[in-house]
């Protein structure tokens, strides 16, 4: 695992925790995944 995947994952959680990146939460899941 990198650091920078968890980073990634941290600001997915942060930006869905604050509701206001969901669609950019997605995205980057979707980016992370490909």
């Amino acid at each position: 695992m990198h650091i920078l995947d968890a980073l990634l994952a941290f600001l997915r959680l942060f930006f869905y925790w604050r509701g206001n990146g969901h669609r950019i939460s997605f995205y980057l899941l979707k980016d992370n995944a490909a």
